[in-house]
């Protein structure tokens, strides 16, 4: 254990010297020095002056991309992938709303006769508990009412509005200015019967739906927090827990007290790769 600590002050020092010695190369070499630069991935992005405004319950994927005027309340949730753009209009995601993978939200018109309209520079609102599934658009001036559920890979064209706790079906579109009424379900120029709402709605899953959703997203921002030292950490605790079952138990008297020996051999074994042991 002394040659592991030993090695690992070595290494340090080694890695320190490294940097020292390329310092000294790049004052050298003068304008002529190339230094590699690698592009870190930003979630949030400060657009003219304009930064995202996140609650510091929301969830946002860290391959997620969030940009100029946008504003992200209590427990929503923007998942990987989703591109929100806030460079041309403002957009507001409310409480508990969950923005699936690839859905892209922004004022991109989806025509030349889009881009003259009036609502071509109109917000864009996704409402309380409402969901937009994954690879689904919204454009200028879309507004997703509370509750909604806009299928995966349909398009809400510019000034449309969803109703509350309306359907637009997947890869279902909302034509430009046309209003889904509330708790009706869209499905490509029609509204459908509304017996077949409440039969939908009924058959969402459990996981689907806004509170498991929130619940679900506190989770991956939990992990996305962790340092390298925790994720570690856990590593090494699934190791223990995956090696001890119910017989193992009762054949060796710890039945029962599995988190206290998985606490004491995690702490053994974080002191040996400090080097403690």
């Amino acid at each position: 254990m002394v040659f592991r600590g030993l090695a690992k002050v070595t290494g340090s020092l080694a890695r320190a010297a490294g940097a020292v010695f390329d310092g000294a190369g790049r004052i050298l070499q003068g304008s002529n020095a190339y230094i590699e630069r690698l592009p870190r991935h930003t979630a949030l992005l400060a657009v003219r002056g304009q930064t995202p405004r996140v609650a510091s319950s929301a969830f946002v994927a860290p391959t997620a991309a969030v940009s100029g005027d946008v504003e992200i309340s209590d427990s929503a949730s923007v998942w990987y992938g989703a591109v929100i753009r806030g460079d041309s209009v403002k957009v507001t995601i409310s409480a508990r709303a969950a923005i699936h993978e690839n859905v892209v939200i922004s004022a991109f018109p989806s025509s030349l006769a889009a881009l003259h309209s009036a609502a071509a520079t109109a917000p864009i609102s996704v409402g309380v508990g409402s969901t937009v599934g994954a690879g689904a658009i919204l454009h200028a001036g879309a507004v997703v009412a509370d509750g909604a559920v806009v299928g995966a890979r349909a398009r809400i064209l510019e000034g449309a509005r969803v109703g509350a706790a309306a359907v637009v079906r997947p890869a279902a579109v909302v034509p430009a200015g046309v209003v889904v009424p509330p708790g009706a379900v869209w499905d490509n120029g029609a509204v459908v019967d509304a017996a077949e709402v409440a039969a939908e709605a009924i058959a969402m899953p459990e996981w689907m739906r806004p509170e498991q959703t929130a619940k679900l997203a506190a989770l991956h921002k939990e992990e996305w927090a962790k340092d390298w030292e925790q994720i570690e950490n856990d590593k090494i605790a699934r190791k223990f827990i995956g090696m001890r079952t119910e017989d193992y138990g009762s054949h060796t008297g710890t039945l029962g007290r599995e988190n206290e020996l998985t606490d004491i051999q995690l702490q053994r074994a974080v002191d040996e790769r400090n080097g403690r042991a």
